[in-house]
Formats: structure tokens, C-alpha cells, sequence
């Protein structure tokens, strides 16, 4: 393999499908993952969309805000995706192939965090970088000012925007630089959305701007708290809180990962987030995350039973003494 996004193509050849984490905070996790696990990752998000109002019955402009990184299950996704969509939807923005593959882009942004921490890093390797960085950025708002120009054009049919959060925000940008404002689009629209903002910083009511601007109403703005090592994500109710599904097991560690948290008398747990995924068949179901959550194991008030988790989701890597617990481990730590 050239690169290890090659090396992640040549084993999705061969039946081994590798979900790569994002990279943002500096490290990638790999994980092997069957069609199976990537069946049922298409059948949990579609089942939530069906939940919030949203049919799988080709009446909608599907408008992915996200760029292509590559991810398989994105990509496994977005078939499904594509069955929502209307015969003359919204054409898919022509972008140029990148130069670099994501995650060897990523890897790169992690040597040169080393390089520059150690003092090693020579001007011409900032620079290139730099410049990356800033070819990176201006092709995401060329993709985001292509579907402002094609939603205005077509403001009054329905629009399903997959997004994030951070990139709903600067979508909600380039809708506002070209004179729109909340009400413009007219549309029965819907969003759906991982939770998090991927380190980015918002205004309070960012989400409230959001839903005007794209004109979506609370049913059909989907969110869910999830990540790439399980299949089964957890929707947002209209309470605000992650609700943990059949079939996933949480269990929530003190801080190294190695206890269980005690549960208050009120069924309040805080502490690191850790899962048991009964879905997933390409490997062990378990996993210790980084995330700092507030859960409570009883009902919560929007009726539903179960464990379910508060929006407020804090990363250890954050934290002033950062995360001890690591998934990327280099040569030197063994």
C-alpha cells in the first residue's frame, strides 16, 4: 500500500471494511468492521430518520454538507442516502479530487504536531502544511456556496441536509451572504446530524439559528450521539438527552477506565463513557471512549425508559491533564 488510506481501500477489497476515526483530536482509531456492521449502521440511522418524520420515499433534495473523507461508513451511507432523493435532485457538487487522502492527511498533521513540539519542523514543511490547510478550508466553503446557490434556486422544495454541526453553522454563514435569512426557505426540510461541534466554537443558540435558517422543525432535526466503534447511535429527544437504544449496553468508568461509576440514589452517573455494542459482528463489541458524560439510568422526562445521556459530553483530551486512556499507541510506549 502507498498510504494508509491505499491500505484502507485494499482491505475494504478484500472484506475487511476499516472505519477510521476523524483524526481531530490528533489520533485516528481503526476498526475492522463486516457488511453487516455496516448494513445495520444504514438500518439505525434510517430507522431514526423514519422516527422524526422523515420517509425514505424519493421526495427530497439530499444536500450533504459534510466533504468526502473517505470514511467506509459514510460512504455505505450514502446509498442509503441517495434513496431519499428526488429523480432531479439537487446534482452533487463536482469537487476535485484531493491530493492526499484524509487519513494520511491527518497523519501528517500529527507528525507535524510532534515536529513542532520537539522544535524539528523546517519552515518549508510549515508552510506546505499550512497551504493544505488552507486549500482544505476554501474547498469546504466552495462546497458549502454551491448548495447555498442551488438551495436558493430551489427554496420551496424539501431539503434532508446531512450535516454536522460546526458545518451547519457555516452553511447558515454563506445562506446569510447571499441575503437569506430565516423564512427564505420555504420547504418541509429536515436535518440530520451527528452531536458535537468537533472542537469549534459557537454562539449558545446556535442550534436555534440553525433550525430558522434552514427552516426545520424540532421533529425533523435528527440528532444523535455516536462514534465510529459502535453501529448503534443514540437519538436526541425532545428533552435534549442521548437515549441509549436496545441492544447497546453503557457502562460509565471512573476516570482511568478501570471501575464502574456507583449510581446516585437519583440514577445519576457521571464518568467516562464506556459501551458494550451487541450488534456488532466484525469484532468484540466493547468499547472505553474518551468522552466525559452525566448519565441517568432511570426514565427520562420525555417518557422514554432506559439509560440516557445529557448533551454536556466533555473529552478527557481537553482536559488540563489531558486523556491517559489511548487507542494510538506509538513504538515507543512498548
Amino acid at each position: 500500500a502507498t498510504d494508509v488510506d491505499d491500505w484502507m481501500a485494499r482491505l475494504a477489497a478484500a472484506g475487511h471494511y476499516v472505519s477510521a476515526s476523524s483524526g481531530t483530536t490528533g489520533k485516528s482509531s481503526f476498526l475492522d468492521k463486516s457488511l453487516a456492521d455496516l448494513d445495520e449502521t444504514v438500518r439505525n440511522h434510517v430507522g431514526e430518520l423514519a422516527d422524526g418524520g422523515v420517509a425514505q420515499d424519493g421526495s427530497w433534495n439530499v444536500v450533504s454538507l459534510a466533504p468526502d473523507v473517505g470514511n467506509v461508513v459514510s460512504a455505505h451511507m450514502a446509498k442509503a442516502m441517495a434513496e431519499f432523493g428526488r429523480p432531479d435532485q439537487i446534482a452533487k457538487y463536482p469537487s476535485a479530487p484531493s491530493p492526499e487522502g484524509h487519513q494520511a492527511y491527518m497523519t501528517r498533521v500529527v507528525r507535524m504536531r510532534r515536529a513542532l513540539a520537539e522544535g524539528t519542523a523546517t519552515p518549508d514543511e510549515i508552510a506546505a502544511l499550512e497551504a493544505e490547510q488552507a486549500r482544505r478550508s476554501a474547498a469546504t466553503g466552495e462546497l458549502l456556496g454551491y448548495y447555498a446557490d442551488q438551495v436558493l434556486d430551489r427554496r420551496d422544495e424539501k431539503m434532508l441536509f446531512g450535516t454536522m454541526m460546526a458545518l451547519a453553522w457555516r452553511f447558515v454563514e454563506a445562506l446569510r451572504e447571499r441575503g437569506a435569512a430565516p423564512g427564505t426557505l420555504t420547504g418541509d426540510n429536515a436535518v440530520f446530524m451527528a452531536g458535537g461541534t468537533k472542537g469549534a466554537v459557537l454562539p449558545d443558540d446556535a442550534e436555534a439559528q440553525i433550525k430558522a435558517a434552514f427552516n426545520v422543525s424540532d421533529e425533523k432535526f435528527v440528532q444523535h450521539y455516536s462514534m465510529q466503534e459502535i453501529n448503534l447511535a443514540m437519538p436526541k429527544c425532545r428533552e435534549g438527552r442521548y437515549h441509549v437504544r436496545d441492544g447497546l449496553v453503557l457502562l460509565v468508568l471512573d476516570e482511568p477506565g478501570e471501575k464502574l461509576v456507583p449510581v446516585a440514589d437519583d440514577g445519576t452517573v457521571d464518568g467516562r463513557a464506556a459501551f458494550f455494542d451487541l450488534s456488532v459482528d466484525g469484532r468484540w463489541g466493547g468499547t472505553i471512549s474518551g468522552d466525559h458524560v452525566h448519565a441517568n439510568v432511570r426514565s427520562c422526562a420525555c417518557g422514554l425508559a432506559g439509560a440516557s445521556i445529557d448533551p454536556r459530553i466533555e473529552r478527557y483530551a481537553s482536559s488540563a491533564d489531558g486523556d491517559k486512556i489511548t487507542c494510538a499507541g506509538t513504538m515507543d510506549a512498548y
